[in-house]
């Protein structure tokens, strides 16, 4: 089973090898290798988890297979990063963790979430669309 929940500190360690484990997915076209071989630095998931803006897909009660990383910035929500691991992808922890990322900014009252990402990736754009979330 998964659950959809927010990190505790003993997850924030596991999280940059959940973030290249998703990349090494990306060929070299799609993603390049600075964007596969460095993660999220540790002080940056620090800082979001002390805002209570990092989330974590957790399997089996403890092991984290996902999460999303989101910072507030003026009156918005800015998502950061989303990741799951190869081996879940396709079961839906990225709908629940983005879910949950939007959830966030509703209860802090926030106008909008936004995010970067590539537009090139066929599966990419398409899957934000359908999420509600479109390109400017």
């Amino acid at each position: 089973m998964i659950e959809i929940i927010q990190a505790r500190e003993e997850h924030i360690a596991l999280l940059p090898e959940i973030e290249l484990e998703a990349a090494s997915q990306s060929s070299l076209d799609d993603l390049p290798e600075h964007l596969r071989s460095q993660a999220m630095p540790l002080h940056k998931l620090e800082a979001v988890h002390r805002q209570g803006l990092l989330l974590v897909a957790i399997e089996n009660g403890d092991t984290p297979v996902g999460f999303a990383a989101a910072e507030i910035i003026d009156r918005y929500l800015h998502l950061l990063e989303i990741d799951v691991v190869p081996r879940a992808q396709g079961l839906g922890i990225g709908t629940s963790l983005l879910d949950k990322v939007m959830e966030s900014g509703i209860i802090r009252n926030l106008q909008w979430v936004s995010l970067t990402t590539f537009s090139h990736l066929p599966w990419n754009a398409p899957w934000y669309e359908k999420k509600g979330i479109s390109q400017d």
